[in-house]
């Protein structure tokens, strides 16, 4: 009776833990495609939108990764229908001091943006991403990492671009 209470209450404590674990997402990203139809060639911009909680910020790209704080990172799963063009890129991220890791960093607050260019190899276009990065809260001084996967598209591929003449 003892052993399976000991059992109980250990196993209560864990799941509570991931549980909570689990809801401290204060950065979540969502992503934006194009609306208009696009033809196979074309580059295309893929806009990843990050919504921050207040008293949070998120960590941006474009900062020494040995640091310490993890930046940002956007996978998007290797497809025929596409090849990347460049890498992934903040836009109006902002540079500070990080007092924690004692060095220079890009951060967003409230919102972000990240791009990333691809290109249309196939009219069969097929995306599929996920996210990984570390936010810290400005009042606690607390770092989470978060993560999370991403519905990207549809995407209306029109077909071959047209030749110039």
């Amino acid at each position: 009776m003892l052993k399976r209470f000991a059992f109980s209450l250990i196993f209560s404590v864990f799941l509570l833990g991931v549980s909570q674990a689990q809801l401290l997402q204060p950065a979540k990203l969502t992503v934006e495609t194009p609306t208009k139809p696009v033809a196979v060639g074309d580059e295309i911009e893929l806009v990843f939108k990050a919504t921050i909680d207040k008293d949070w910020y998120l960590y941006s790209v474009g900062f020494d990764e040995d640091c310490g704080p993890i930046p940002m990172s956007v996978t998007l799963e290797k497809h025929p229908s596409f090849s990347l063009v460049g890498g992934l890129r903040g836009v109006g991220d902002h540079t500070k001091h990080d007092k924690q890791f004692d060095c220079d960093v890009k951060i967003f607050e409230g919102t972000g943006e990240f791009r990333q260019k691809i290109k249309v190899l196939s009219a069969n276009l097929k995306i599929s991403a996920s996210y990984e990065g570390q936010s810290c809260s400005t009042a606690e001084g607390k770092c989470v990492p978060i993560m999370g996967d991403l519905q990207v598209g549809p995407v209306k591929v029109t077909g071959e671009k047209k030749k110039l003449r």
